[in-house]
């Protein structure tokens, strides 16, 4: 099993700043695809450093792919009962904060626009292909794979 502490713990020891090493160890997580791990860490590196806009970004991408996740998984299995719901919520204000910090700031605006095209389109009804997706939120090959697996 996964020891988030212990992931942390070692990132630690290379990097000087407690929240550096955490938000590193959130951002790498988030790469692999374990989403609620990530989401864990940088929220952790958020209470260390709630004012870092990097951070924030992070955050908001790691929640908007987690929600992103279980959309491509609903519409691959056909179930049309999903709705946005927390992580959509959690991404955008974590977004929008990191804007309101460093207005401008070319990578929370574009998750923020890509964010909000989404939430248009799901309120319109629609369902993006997870070709589009996995290129939107950088989500990995081997999680799409693994998504799409029956």
């Amino acid at each position: 099993s996964f020891d988030l502490d212990h992931y942390v713990a070692q990132a630690e020891r290379f990097y000087s700043s407690p929240a550096v090493a955490v938000q590193i160890a959130g951002m790498s997580l988030m790469r692999i695809g374990w989403f609620s791990h990530a989401i864990r860490a940088l929220r952790r590196a958020e209470m260390l450093d709630p004012d870092n806009v990097n951070l924030l970004t992070a955050l908001g991408k790691a929640l908007a792919a987690r929600a992103t996740c279980l959309m491509v998984l609903r519409a691959v299995l056909h179930d049309e009962s999903y709705c946005p719901g927390p992580d959509w919520q959690e991404a955008h204000a974590a977004l929008r904060r990191a804007l309101a910090l460093r207005p401008g700031y070319a990578p929370a605006a574009h998750n923020l626009h890509v964010l909000n095209w989404q939430l248009e389109g799901l309120r319109r009804g629609e369902r993006p292909v997870p070709e589009d997706l996995a290129w939107t939120l950088d989500i990995t090959p081997a999680t799409l794979s693994a998504l799409l697996q029956p």
